[in-house]
């Protein structure tokens, strides 16, 4: 009988496949950590807009309830300026700030409109509004009907300080309550954008242990594969193998500086097939200028040999191919040095940089550009402070701007009429020194307050027979 040989089975473990289970395993937690995050942001995103919605709302109620003050002193200015000078057009101006008022408190009522307490506010409001407009046309008709006296006698008896103080009050009590939910607005603003934060900070340490874990595993590979390319690399195929795969043009010479090898980019860029370039001086071939003069420039191979240091081109350098094209290159020339040391040639790696260059100058240009645009534009403001300031000047008030000093930095052309027609300019003057000691006496302790960060109206008679609204309005830094 004839013995049956006997079977066995190995099982066979590629590395590889573990190395790329690993990988695999490593990217579906990247995958998840970015899907995590990608629905994180979209609810934080969604939830950062609506604070920011909220807030940019305060911001407009308050510049509405700011336009309202605005419209109801000026319409006060044009009726007193009626009762006293009797000129029509101050009606004609008044009833056109009556008409931005009201579009201002239509605003001002739709924004609030999910405020109880704001609307009982605006509700008052209205109807005091519409009381001190009943005394404004009560004004116009005594005025035109039986002179300033009898309108001056209205004035006296009717209840002017008392609703103006109340519409102040009111619009103070709306802007108060508008400041308080601006400010819880902004903390749950500044809460969402905490988070978002914390949220993007965790997801990115995630993400970076996973980047980490993944080059460990890449790197632990590669140092494998470093080790196989060693050996690949000692022969001669695997030489030319790897010459051809670079993106860069390989020129490499013998110790006499002649040409040994050129890879395909540098056949391209040179002009030059390698089977003609071949035991050519590196110097026909390799032909660079300097770009900007055109003057030679000085190849690194001959340096190279001599002191056996890599070297490197200069900066601006150029390659004239074959046919006469010209590419910006840039270049590195480095020893080849055989088993004992033996300096046996050079290897010349240079590459393309034309796109780079274009790319630098079109910077440049750009620059100069957005240097033009910011000095046009500066000009543009420079205008229009100079229109703005022409706008103050012809506004019918008195307008002044008082630093914390009590010194003059700005007022218009009518009140420097009115209170100091004698001097061309009052800047730089104290608030005491225009008004003199008795007028200055009713306005200090106003400034004072003022200057403390609380706005101030009142009715003052500066002069004899004339009257006038006063109100005085703090102005903060940032």
């Amino acid at each position: 009988m004839q013995a049956r040989p006997s079977h066995s089975t190995y099982a066979i473990h590629s590395p590889h496949s573990s190395f790329e289970s690993k990988v695999v395993v490593a990217f579906a937690a990247a995958v998840l950590v970015v899907l995590g995050l990608a629905t994180a942001t979209w609810k934080l995103a969604r939830d950062a807009s609506d604070a920011t919605r909220w807030v940019a709302h305060s911001h407009e109620v308050l510049s509405n309830l700011a336009q309202a003050r605005a419209g109801t002193v000026h319409i006060e200015l044009t009726t007193q300026n009626y009762r006293m000078l009797g000129d029509p057009a101050f009606l004609t101006e008044r009833d056109e700030a009556i008409v931005a008022r009201e579009s201002v408190l239509e605003r001002i009522k739709h924004l609030i409109a999910d405020n109880t307490t704001q609307q009982g506010r605006w509700q008052a409001l209205r109807q005091v509004l519409d009381q001190r407009l009943a005394i404004s046309r009560k004004i116009q008709e005594l005025r035109s009907t039986q002179g300033v006296e009898a309108a001056n006698a209205y004035v006296a008896k009717a209840p002017l300080q008392a609703t103006r103080a109340r519409v102040y009050q009111l619009l103070g009590d709306m802007e108060q309550e508008e400041n308080h939910l601006l400010e819880q607005r902004i903390d749950a603003q500044n809460h969402t954008q905490s988070f978002v934060t914390t949220v993007s900070t965790l997801a990115a340490a995630s993400l970076l242990l996973l980047l980490a874990g993944s080059y460990w595993l890449i790197r632990r590979q590669l140092r494998v594969a470093e080790a196989s390319q060693r050996a690949l690399t000692e022969s001669e195929a695997s030489l030319s193998i790897t010459l051809h795969s670079i993106g860069d043009g390989v020129l490499a010479t013998d110790a006499q500086g002649c040409i040994t090898r050129m890879n395909p980019v540098a056949e391209q860029l040179t002009g030059w097939p390698l089977d003609q370039a071949r035991g050519r001086p590196v110097a026909e071939v390799f032909n660079i200028v300097n770009e900007r003069t055109g003057a030679p420039a000085e190849i690194p191979v001959g340096k190279v040999l001599a002191t056996g240091e890599a070297q490197g081109l200069a900066n601006h350098t150029a390659l004239i191919a074959q046919d006469g094209r010209q590419t910006s290159i840039a270049d590195s020339a480095a020893p080849i040095r055989g088993t004992g040391g033996k300096l046996e040639g050079v290897v010349l790696v240079f590459r393309d940089v034309t796109t780079e260059r274009q790319a630098e100058r079109v910077i440049l240009d750009q620059n100069e550009q957005l240097e033009q645009r910011v000095q046009e534009r500066t000009e543009q403001l420079q205008e229009s402070e100079g229109h703005l300031q022409s706008i103050i000047g012809n506004v019918p008030a008195l307008i002044a701007y008082v630093d914390a000093q009590e010194r003059y930095v700005y007022v218009n052309e009518p009140y420097r009429r009115r209170f100091a027609p004698e001097l061309s300019h009052i800047t730089g003057s104290t608030v005491r020194e225009i008004l003199g000691e008795e007028r200055y006496a009713i306005a200090a302790p106003l400034i004072a307050r003022v200057l403390q960060g609380e706005a101030q109206s009142y009715d003052w008679q500066p002069f004899p027979g004339v009257w006038q609204v006063i109100s005085y309005a703090p102005k903060r830094d940032g």
